[in-house]
């Protein structure tokens, strides 16, 4: 079996494609990225980099920010798309991320035969648009969808036999829009340390709270914010909370409403980021929508427990007996309620009971195995969806 992969960007595919290759299943990786970029471990010969798409992003970027960019990626993305096709050798299976970006390319595979497996990084795109719909009008703020993508979106979900989903988040948002349940698997991200034991909360005069990830309405950091607030109007004086992220602009005004009361980092090399886990006590993602969120398995392998959202794929991590919680999404009172729950002698259970993993899910330890079995059991869904 042969598998092409089409992904237009690079994500998370550099960590474990290697294995990929040397177990002999790796036709093409067709993808996005900077000229000479070298993947560790992947013969040259499997490499298609088309980057203009790329380059075409960022000097958009440069000059005018953020401002007119959404109208111009599906341009961009055709670009990228047009190249892949004029360079496509045929394979048992395309792999292609769901993100609009390759629906021609999917009709092309399908009209030959091969088979299909779209990856989605996040909830279905209908679902997606009504979550974030409802929590720009939290704040007042009308959400403006980018029709043409999702169109795009939709037109690749369509045409896929397998979709995969990171979690059981992602995975079920599918089905509540209509795809059948059997033509969905679930394949959590890897992370490659055991984590060791979970830090036991002790009231003390300061309480480091911690949220990584870009500072934007999806990622929901107002609500912390708001819960630190209510700590400290309960007697937690000594909260300090960090966001560690790119600010979405529009966000600003958002966030500001707390000015004084947290600290933003918008940039932390990869290289420093454990000492940034090391430096607090408590790590909090409260996504109002999220696929995953891979820094909840970076925090738990640094250590420290975990608040997290339901509606953040890394909810299938949580493990309710280590001192981890589960919250609403969008509820501030819920976070501090956690936040007191893991305290001892703080007198509120927090919200984990309400939405604790079913014992289908994922478990911490399945997500610490490394990229190399989650490779084995993504080559083991191939050969299972498609037999020779």
């Amino acid at each position: 079996m042969l598998v092409n992969y089409a992904i237009c960007g690079r994500f998370h595919y550099h960590k474990y494609l290697h294995e990929v290759a040397r177990r002999g299943v790796l036709g093409q990786f067709h993808y996005a990225y900077r000229v000479g970029y070298r993947f560790p471990g992947i013969p040259p010969r499997h490499l298609r980099n088309h980057p203009l798409k790329e380059y075409l992003m960022y000097a958009h970027l440069r000059p005018l920010g953020g401002r007119g960019l959404r109208p111009m990626m599906p341009l961009y993305h055709r670009l990228w798309e047009s190249a892949v096709l004029r360079d496509w050798q045929p394979a048992d299976v395309l792999h292609v991320l769901l993100h609009g970006t390759a629906p021609h390319l999917v009709r092309h595979c399908r009209n030959h035969g091969t088979k299909i497996v779209g990856e989605a990084v996040n909830a279905h795109p209908c679902v997606q648009t009504d979550l974030l719909r409802r929590e720009y009008a939290r704040w007042g703020i009308d959400y403006r969808e980018d029709g043409r993508t999702t169109e795009r979106m939709l037109c690749e979900i369509a045409a896929v036999d397998r979709l995969l989903a990171p979690s059981r988040f992602v995975a079920e948002s599918f089905v509540a829009a209509g795809i059948p349940a059997e033509r969905v698997a679930v394949l959590p991200y890897a992370v490659d340390r055991l984590p060791p034991p979970r830090r036991h909360l002790q009231p003390a005069s300061r309480l480091r709270l911690l949220c990584v990830g870009q500072v934007t309405f999806r990622k929901g950091q107002a609500h912390l914010l708001e819960a630190a607030r209510l700590l400290r109007a309960r007697g937690h004086r000594g909260l300090e909370v960090t966001l560690v992220g790119a600010l979405d602009p529009a966000y600003r005004p958002i966030i500001e409403r707390h000015a004084g009361h947290f600290t933003h980092i918008a940039h932390v090399p990869n290289e420093r980021i454990a000492e940034v886990y090391a430096e607090h006590d408590l790590f909090v993602l409260p996504s109002i929508e999220d696929g995953f969120g891979i820094v909840v398995a970076e925090a738990m392998a640094a250590g420290l427990p975990i608040i997290v959202s339901r509606n953040a794929g890394a909810a299938d991590l949580a493990d309710p007996a280590g001192g981890d919680r589960i919250v609403a999404p969008g509820d501030a009172e819920a976070i501090a309620d956690a936040v007191e729950g893991l305290l001892d002698g703080g007198g509120k259970p927090g919200a984990t009971a309400d939405f604790a993993p079913s014992a289908a899910a994922t478990t911490a330890t399945d997500a610490f195995t490394g990229w190399d079995v989650y490779v084995e059991r993504l080559i083991a869904l191939y050969q299972e969806a498609f037999p020779a």
